[in-house]
C-alpha cells in the first residue's frame, strides 16, 4: 500500500518540530497496518485522536 502523502505530511511535521520522527514512522506503521484492514480516517486525524498532534497543528500543515 503506497503512502506517499502521508510520509510527505509526516516529514513536514518532523521539520516543523511538531512530531518526534520516531514516534511518527511507528504511527505511520501503525496507520498502514489500519488502511490495510478497511479504516477510512486520514493519517492526520489519526494522528490528532491519538494524541501526536495538535489539532491547530494539523490545520496549520494542512494549509500549507
Amino acid at each position: 500500500m503506497a503512502l506517499e502523502d502521508e510520509a510527505k505530511f509526516l516529514r513536514k511535521a518532523v521539520r516543523a518540530k511538531l512530531m518526534d520522527a520516531d514516534k511518527g514512522t511507528a504511527a505511520l506503521y501503525v496507520f498502514s497496518q489500519l488502511k490495510q484492514m478497511g479504516a477510512q480516517f486520514s493519517f492526520g486525524q489519526f494522528l490528532v485522536e491519538r494524541g501526536l498532534l495538535s489539532q491547530m497543528a494539523l490545520e496549520g500543515l494542512s494549509d500549507e
